[in-house]
């Protein structure tokens, strides 16, 4: 596949020339585009083959290869694997190999080339990393089994001479460089060979032929001559070429020390028996007889020699049938008898040979064998009553020569054991001895009488060292023992070494470096180092772990507190409805008297809890939905006495890790009171409600008949007032009819202000926004106040800068709001005083600013002044009449508007009313 852009030939033909060889390529321009690519790479991935095209970018060449799924779902990202590829292919950092979703491995190797761009080879190499996977399996096996059934491992050349093996061990590898270069009989001091032993033995080498077993004495060539045993085979290269001999050894020395001390122990033994006047014979676990004395033949009289090796049975055979047992008559009747007893019999028994007595002891071995021991008695028999004392104290002597026989037996029986497991035993101990040195996460450190042998680097950083050297220094481990658990420590050591048995694991707390203390698990046992007892200790840091179970403790003890002291009923539930815990508030909620009582009696909340049928599977929607409930509000039944109240529920849901729902656990509040305090509430608001609508209906209606009479009497005595038909004549009259035109607008200005009071509560005030003239409607509200201003000699000072244009608003309502602001301002200044306004645009909203110099408002009178009929009884204003509503009635029309009124006012220094409205309204 190549593109129709010209590219070099060269390149392309070594793309397609690759394809005789098996490799995939594919040829990227210097903006790594795909140019070309062989038959070998679109099929090297069958699930992305038709996605190749021509063009496309080395990136979006591996993102059809992630969404194909190619690319096996391994830790990393689609993101995060897309840019790792990406940079090694531009950095060259090749060759990568990569596992395919198939098994495949694939390498991926990149050549820049010379006019820019990158030659980009993938080539299976699934079968040769199998080939290196087997080949390193083979060499482990190899090791491994070297390492379990020999000591170490051997190679020679074509010449015998001794080389460096290829999978050797340190053993291995220390052995061959004293070996290298010699022969096997150069390595016995045996150079050239001529005794029968060594030209046998080079025989068969000569002829390739493979050999085991074969046993010599090796010097290391340092004066050690080791006794060993080696085996090997023939090694031949691929043409059939001799090239030498490869093998294992393994050290017999310390077999043939144990052969020599079991020897000896068997020697021993053998002089002890022949040094008892008693005859003793021994047998094996198998019943066959191993030894006896000549005491033992002088007892019967005979040569026993036959009988070596004999089971217990055939022995009493031979014994009857030879007439070594008076009195068996039957031989094989005797015989069953005898092995019908158990083995050995406790007891002592008499037993005549001839004419002598002798007295029979049968005792066990450690090793599963037997000990008889014949004493004769004779004598004693003639002389039994005269001394019955003797016979006690030699039963005594017999008793004690037995143990003392039954204990060298066992003696000789753990030396040949020893000798068979010697071996054994040093490999083990060198595997134990490795596994506690090598990577360890445990502290572990071994010592003798407190002063510290050995230590390994887990042990000495737990405690702050550098490393063991500098823990091992130490005179005492007492040094990282903490003060509190110092006496604890020292006590168990000296009672370990006395060989009593204190605890082999307890927490304490150890000391560090800095003198932080910290708590460890201790793991004690007793050890054998450099042939003397020792005391092996392994230390675990669990300081974390305590910390946490204080943590822990004390939760559950918080916990407890809560949950017996809560007011709020505290509960568990499982899935089906029944209770598991229930904490005394919701013991008493219920009518129990104890948490028993309740979880025996609740099992089926659905249908004995809940008024309201049904409300239990509300209860577990919402929190199958939302993991959890809150206020959950539901009428119940107190489970006991099925008296009914109201509830709120706080309740989640428990699961598992793995996510499965476990248990409901939440808390229940009795609210019957609080639901009959809020119906009561809802009931008494109603009534207020009705009561103010009521009221509001009256004082519109009122209003309307007051407003008629007075219109009247106003207009009458405004008639009177200006005479118009003609001179009263009384100067008092005109004085009486102005009085009652002023008390007549008063009641006027008091009924318009109730009846709009009365609308704006019962919400038929509506305001109609329209553009306001601010500096037109100022104007005219001060002149209308300028009189009421000028009888108490009152300046008014209006706005020095034109108000903003803009304010959206009802235009009677706002000019009630100013003249109510302002005529209060004129009312209560004192006389000579100012009145000023002030109209701004500031942060989106207009501010109607209205200052005096007045006798001002206590703070705690001004709260009042914004109730209806909320004037403040003050001397200084005594004098002025007033409704109480203006101000009220000024709140009521800003909120409609959406603004605010604020009031700044301190006693004697005056009032400032501030009025904001929104400027988008």
């Amino acid at each position: 596949m190549v593109t129709d852009r010209q590219i070099d030939r060269n390149d392309v033909s070594v793309i397609h020339a690759l394809d005789a060889l098996g490799h995939a390529a594919a040829l990227f321009d210097a903006e790594d585009r795909l140019v070309a690519c062989n038959q070998a790479y679109q099929q090297l991935w069958q699930e992305m083959a038709d996605g190749i095209r021509p063009g496309m970018s080395y990136r979006e060449l591996c993102e059809i290869a992630w969404d194909s799924g190619v690319v096996p779902r391994r830790s990393l990202q689609r993101a995060e694997w897309l840019d790792l590829v990406h940079s090694q292919h531009l950095t060259m950092d090749t060759p990568v190999d990569r596992l395919s979703s198939d098994g495949r491995y694939l390498r991926f190797i990149n050549r820049e080339l010379p006019e820019g761009g990158i030659l980009a080879l993938v080539s299976d190499v699934s079968d040769e990393r199998a080939a290196e996977s087997r080949a390193r399996h083979e060499a482990r096996v190899l090791r491994e089994f070297s390492r379990a059934t020999a000591d170490w491992v051997w190679e020679t050349d074509a010449e015998h001479r001794f080389v460096r093996p290829a999978h050797a061990d340190a053993e291995s590898g220390r052995l061959t460089e004293a070996l290298l270069g010699r022969t096997r009989w150069e390595a016995a001091g045996d150079p050239d060979t001529r005794t029968e032993f060594w030209r046998t033995h080079r025989a068969v080498l000569d002829r390739h032929e493979p050999f085991r077993e074969f046993r010599y004495e090796l010097d290391r060539g340092d004066g050690d001559r080791r006794r060993v045993r080696v085996g090997g085979v023939p090694v031949f290269d691929v043409h059939g070429v001799f090239t030498g001999y490869r093998g294992t050894g393994i050290d017999e020395s310390a077999l043939a020390d144990a052969d020599a001390r079991a020897n000896l122990a068997e020697a021993e033994l053998r002089d002890a028996m022949e040094g008892l006047d008693q005859g003793v014979i021994l047998f094996d676990a198998d019943g066959r007889v191993e030894l006896w004395n000549r005491s033992f033949e002088e007892v019967f009289e005979k040569r026993l020699e036959l009988f070596r090796g004999m089971p217990f049975a055939e022995l009493l055979a031979g014994m009857a049938s030879t007439g070594l047992v008076a009195g068996a008559r039957d031989t094989g009747e005797w015989v069953r008898e005898r092995l019908s007893v158990p083995r050995p019999v406790p007891e002592l028994r008499e037993r005549q040979i001839g004419s002598r007595w002798f007295q029979l002891r049968e005792s066990g071995t450690g090793a599963g064998g037997m000990v008889h021991v014949y004493s004769e008695i004779s004598a004693l028999k003639r002389q039994q009553t005269e001394l019955l004392a003797a016979r006690t104290q030699l039963e005594e002597r017999v008793q004690q020569r037995t143990r003392s026989l039954a204990a060298a037996f066992d003696r000789v029986r753990a030396e040949i054991r020893e000798r068979t497991d010697t071996a054994e035993r040093l490999r083990e101990s060198e595997q134990k001895f490795r596994a506690i040195t090598e990577g360890s996460i445990q502290g572990i450190f071994v010592h003798k009488n407190l002063r510290p042998l050995y230590a390994n680097a887990t042990m000495a950083r737990m405690l702050g060292f550098d490393d063991a050297d500098q823990l091992t220094a130490l005179d005492s481990v007492t040094e990282f023992f903490s003060a509190e658990d110092r006496e604890l420590l020292v006590r168990r050591t000296h009672e370990r070494s006395a060989g009593l048995a204190p605890p082999a694991r307890y927490d304490v707390r150890y000391r560090r470096r800095n003198g932080e203390t910290f708590w460890v698990e201790l793991f004690v046992s007793e050890l054998m180092w450099d042939g003397q007892p020792a005391i092996l200790v392994t230390a675990v840091d669990i300081d974390e772990r305590r910390r946490a179970e204080d943590a822990l403790r004390n939760a559950e003890r918080d916990y407890r507190n809560i949950f017996v002291n809560a007011t709020e009923g505290i509960y568990r539930t499982s899935l089906d409805g029944r209770a598991l815990r229930a904490n005394p508030a919701l013991v008493e909620l219920n009518g129990y008297e104890s948490e028993e009582a309740l979880l025996a009696d609740v099992n089926d909340l659905e249908s004995r809890w809940y008024v309201e049928p049904g409300r239990r599977t509300e209860f577990k929607g919402e929190i199958e939905a939302h993991g959890q409930v809150t206020e959950f509000v539901s009428e119940v039944y107190r489970y006991r006495t099925r008296e009914r109240l109201w509830v709120s529920e706080n309740a989640r849901l428990v699961r598992d890790e793995d996510g499965n729902p476990l248990y409901y656990e939440g808390s229940v509040r009795d609210i019957t009171e609080q639901r009959t305090a809020q119906a009561d509430l809802l009931e008494a608001k109603n009534e207020a409600e009705r009561a103010n609508q009521a009221k509001t209906q009256f004082l519109a209606k009122m209003s309307h008949e007051l407003r008629t009479p007075l219109n009247a009497i106003i207009g009458f005595s405004e008639i009177l007032q200006q005479q118009i038909f003609g001179e009263i004549g009384n100067a008092r009259y005109l004085t009486y009819a102005a009085d009652i035109a002023e008390s007549g607008r008063h009641l006027l200005d008091l009924i318009n202000d109730l009846l709009d009071l009365s609308k704006i509560e019962a919400g038929a005030f509506a305001i109609r926004r329209e553009p306001v003239d601010l500096d037109a409607l100022v104007a005219e509200c001060l002149d209308i106040v300028q009189p009421m201003a000028d009888r108490s000699r009152i300046a008014l000072a209006p706005p020095a800068l034109p108000a903003p244009p803009g304010l959206r608003a009802d235009r009677r309502a706002m000019k009630q709001i100013l003249l109510n602001i302002l005529s209060n301002a004129v009312k209560f200044n004192r006389e000579g005083g100012r009145v000023s306004v002030t109209c701004s645009l500031e942060g989106g909203e207009y501010a109607i600013v209205v200052g005096d110099e007045g006798v001002g408002i206590a703070r705690e009178d001004m709260r009042r002044i914004f109730e209806p009929f909320g004037q403040i009884e003050n001397q200084m204003v005594a004098g002025h009449k007033g409704t109480g509503l203006g101000l009220p009635i000024v709140q009521a029309l800003v909120d409609l508007h959406g603004g605010r009124v604020a009031v700044d006012s301190r006693p004697g220094s005056g009032t400032r009313v501030t009025l904001t409205f929104p400027a988008d309204a």
